[in-house]
């Protein structure tokens, strides 16, 4: 049984319903907060899994993962890796499953559930979405928030630090990162992690910005592939304080 009645519109998979309800359940104040508070505390778990059905009853299904899988096993994958070899000296990041890259026709650009529930795997912005859709089963909703490097920057993430069912995630540099927003507050599903308020958030995301260069992708959309990954990143030395690295920053 869901809190409210589903979002209108809001396609009912069954493990986005199934964590919703289990989370809602548990909750006996029948505050919406904390039904919200119960769905943050799966994700924030890192270990979340796709629920199956087996001879009638519910069990634990495959670990969904934040850029958690490899480009493996890919027909285009000599292609890719030909594309990204050493350039300048400088060792491109190996392409992962969750990287906007047209393999095969795979939709791995968009969406939440439909992407993770079907690749086990997603980037950011699918686990955004996918938090938002569990708390939509429950009847209300919070959004998807992107905070954005502007043109030369981006964010470098510490790459021991883990991620959705993954110790070690694939991928540490991006120009973005999505986030879901709700009731003031900021969080971070990839991750697990709750960053406080908008400003609190922009300070400690801040802290990851890097100068970055863009590897020329014409190779890649010749063979009619598409990869937006970094040739290289050096730290800005000409900027150290919170104030003139939050101007780097665009939160949207």
């Amino acid at each position: 049984m869901t809190y409210q009645a589903p979002v209108s519109g809001l396609p009912l998979y069954h493990s986005v319903v199934h964590i919703g309800c289990v989370a809602a359940a548990n909750v006996k104040t029948g505050r919406e907060q904390d039904v919200f508070d119960a769905i943050w505390a799966e994700f924030q778990s890192l270990d979340m899994h796709k629920v199956d059905i087996k001879n009638g009853k519910v069990v634990q299904g495959e670990l969904l993962t934040y850029y958690g899988k490899d480009l493996l096993g890919s027909a285009h994958e000599a292609s890719v890796l030909a594309c990204l070899a050493v350039e300048d000296g400088v060792q491109n990041q190996t392409p992962s499953l969750a990287r906007e890259i047209l393999v095969e026709g795979l939709p791995i650009s968009g969406g939440g559930a439909d992407v993770i529930l079907r690749y086990f795997d997603g980037r950011c912005g699918n686990w955004a979405e996918f938090m938002t859709e569990v708390v939509k089963t429950q009847g209300f909703d919070a959004s998807v928030r992107n905070i954005r490097a502007v043109n030369g920057y981006a964010f470098k993430v510490d790459p021991t630090i883990k991620g959705q069912g993954n110790a070690i995630p694939r991928e540490n540099v991006w120009p973005d990162h999505a986030t879901v927003f709700y009731n003031g507050t900021i969080y971070d599903p990839s991750y697990g992690v709750c960053y406080g308020d908008v400003s609190t958030a922009l300070d400690e995301l801040a802290k990851n910005i890097v100068s970055v260069g863009i590897y020329d992708i014409s190779k890649l959309k010749q063979q009619g592939l598409q990869y937006t990954g970094f040739i290289s990143y050096t730290t800005d030395t000409t900027i150290t304080t919170t104030a003139e690295k939050r101007a780097k920053i665009v939160w949207h």
